[in-house]
């Protein structure tokens, strides 16, 4: 996502990445993806499908949400404070020059004081989604 310096995000839209055990669930779905296989540098088979009706502006952020995929264990979410959303953000960001401008890191500081941050510890992603779900919901 790109942070713009009045503090909202805009999304970067990307083909969505298929695994081999989702591809006939796709194409029972969709009949307009092209199904050519690619081999990913770490040997996995995918498939990709464009998205073709992406948002496309800026928009306020409302939640942070920071993964953490890990081998085992239940998905759990938890609550962060601005100050560890502010460490995490700084670490996942990237400037052309290296550098945190001070509009970028006003722009920062105005997300994460706006927000709720959550890290996401998770091993599969379908159980993660259910913990996702029940925020939108207002459940979590």
């Amino acid at each position: 996502m790109l942070i713009e310096g009045d503090g909202t995000a805009c999304g970067i839209p990307f083909a969505l990445t298929l695994k081999e055990g989702s591809w006939e669930w796709l194409s029972a779905l969709r009949s307009d993806w092209d199904g050519v296989t690619h081999r990913r540098a770490d040997g996995a088979h995918v498939r990709y499908l464009q998205v073709s009706n992406a948002y496309n502006g800026s928009l306020s952020v409302s939640w942070i949400i920071f993964l953490n995929r890990v081998a085992s264990g239940s998905p759990k979410l938890t609550a962060l404070n601005q100050l560890d959303s502010m460490k995490w953000l700084i670490e996942g960001a990237f400037a052309a020059d290296g550098r945190l401008s001070t509009t970028g890191f006003f722009a920062l500081k105005g997300i994460v004081s706006g927000a709720r941050s959550f890290l996401l510890t998770y091993c599969e992603a379908v159980e993660a989604r259910e913990l996702l779900v029940d925020l939108c919901d207002g459940k979590a």
